[in-house]
């Protein structure tokens, strides 16, 4: 499971790449003590506002480019 945070374009871009770094690991954190799931299957990026969903020139972009992405990769055992 890979977990990716992002920010919006406003303030420093090396506070906010440090931010999406802290979102991704606190959200790693979170699954780890409340689920099975363990950090050798957990990794967490941050992005910061370098991959934005939204236009960074509204209040509405802003907020949809401040979150956290999950991705669930699976793999098919090599035996199958």
């Amino acid at each position: 499971m890979l977990k990716f945070s992002d920010t919006d374009a406003i303030g420093d871009a090396n506070k906010n790449q440090k931010l999406s770094e802290l979102r991704a690991e606190s959200v790693k954190k979170y699954f780890e003590t409340e689920s099975y799931l363990k950090g050798d299957v957990l990794e967490a990026s941050g992005f910061g506002y370098s991959k934005p969903l939204a236009t960074n020139k509204t209040k509405e972009g802003r907020a949809q480019n401040r979150r956290v992405d999950i991705v669930i990769k699976t793999t098919q055992p090599k035996n199958l």
